[in-house]
């Protein structure tokens, strides 16, 4: 790898227009108001809003995933005891 490489990421959470503390109600709107904003079928033949569309199809999978994945953690693989 080069050493003037430097990686690239994408704030998902930008793509889909919300706060780092979004709650899940709130992305999962964000993303069909952009998804329905963005479809390829509303603008036909546009290379560019078809690369929109895909990248906000991408952030929300990750993001829901990776909430998936902290919820499995925190509360099935490593049970937390709740008193009440």
């Amino acid at each position: 790898m080069d050493a003037n490489h430097k990686p690239t990421y994408k704030d998902y959470y930008k793509v889909l227009e919300v706060d780092y503390d979004a709650t899940d109600e709130k992305i999962r709107l964000n993303y069909r108001k952009l998804a329905l904003k963005w479809h390829p079928d509303k603008h036909k033949g546009d290379s560019a809003v078809t690369a929109k569309f895909q990248e906000i199809n991408e952030a929300y999978t990750v993001i829901v995933y990776l909430h998936i994945l902290v919820l499995d953690f925190l509360f099935i693989r490593n049970p937390v005891v709740v008193l009440v």
